[in-house]
């Protein structure tokens, strides 16, 4: 017997609070041969909503993913139809999860010093080994400040170290044009060190 039926789990995710959506779809999820196919439609339906009016959308994203096929359909063809940036990178991010490539256009463009969503599209398409990810991101590490240069890590250098981990997924040398910047005794010891573990000779 089911904890919940499809009329719950779908009233859960149009509650609004994010830990009753978690627990609707983590039941959808431990369950998913109880459900016949008209319901994992509408299931996949409300949880496509609930991500468009949520304000904790990557960690619906995450969880949206393991719906799996049923769901990538709906994503694609809302991702096509999408005007809101912001959902149109979240849908995007679905899709790279679960291995749909057609939205990392919309990611790599986020790949700028202003963008948005920078750290977290680096590591979605690093993890997915996007190639197209190193000369946006050698871009951006050419040119984003550094931090002060102190034994204590600050925000932005633990930003900067985030980037740079990204970046080492894809390349195994250190790319020759950051060598000046980031290996001198001036650079921030966090960045310097960070550096060195990740390419050993850079």
């Amino acid at each position: 017997m089911r904890v919940m039926d499809t009329q719950e789990i779908v009233a859960r995710l149009n509650s609004g609070s994010l830990a009753d959506q978690i627990a609707a779809l983590d039941v959808r999820l431990s369950e998913p041969s109880s459900f016949e196919p008209n319901e994992r439609k509408l299931i996949a339906a409300a949880a496509l909503d609930a991500l468009r009016r949520s304000s904790d959308r990557y960690i619906l994203a995450e969880k949206l993913v393991q719906l799996g096929d049923e769901l990538n359909q709906s994503v694609i063809a809302s991702f096509e139809q999408e005007e809101d940036s912001e959902l149109k990178f979240y849908f995007a991010a679905i899709l790279l999860l679960g291995g749909i490539s057609v939205g990392v256009p919309a990611l790599l463009s986020e790949v700028r010093l202003d963008g948005v969503n920078l750290s977290l599209a680096s590591n979605l398409l690093a993890k997915a080994g996007v190639q197209e990810l190193s000369p946006r991101l050698i871009e951006v590490l050419s040119k984003v400040p550094l931090g002060e240069r102190t034994e204590i890590p600050t925000e932005q250098n633990d930003f900067v170290c985030t980037l740079l981990r990204c970046l080492a997924k894809i390349e195994d040398q250190f790319p020759h044009q950051l060598i000046p910047r980031f290996t001198i005794a001036s650079t921030p010891v966090e960045i310097r060190n960070t550096v060195l573990q990740l390419w050993p000779q850079p």
